[in-house]
């Protein structure tokens, strides 16, 4: 998903957003363990925690199948020659 990321970050913007995407990334790393413990520990079932993990891998791999990776690579790009024509303007 990073490279993903990568190739859809118009120029420019890279440090500002590869900063958000730092810490939501490791930011959310405590949030699957949190739930996945509260579900054992309210159910005394470790078992059902794999189906919240499995929900969790559907949920992501639905979320990146549906991003269209051509136009967000499009977008990126035209959005830098549009700063770029705003900038000549001023």
């Amino acid at each position: 998903s990073r490279a993903l990321f990568a190739s859809m970050v118009p120029k420019g913007e890279e440090a500002t957003l590869f900063a958000i995407y730092g810490l939501t990334d490791k930011g959310s790393s405590w949030l699957g363990p949190l739930i996945a413990g509260a579900i054992a520990q309210a159910t005394g079932n470790v078992r059902l925690t794999f189906v919240y993990l499995l929900a969790m891998i559907v949920f992501s791999m639905y979320l990146l199948k549906s991003v269209d990776q051509a136009q967000g690579i499009a977008d990126a790009s035209r959005g830098n020659q549009v700063e770029g024509a705003e900038e000549e303007d001023s």
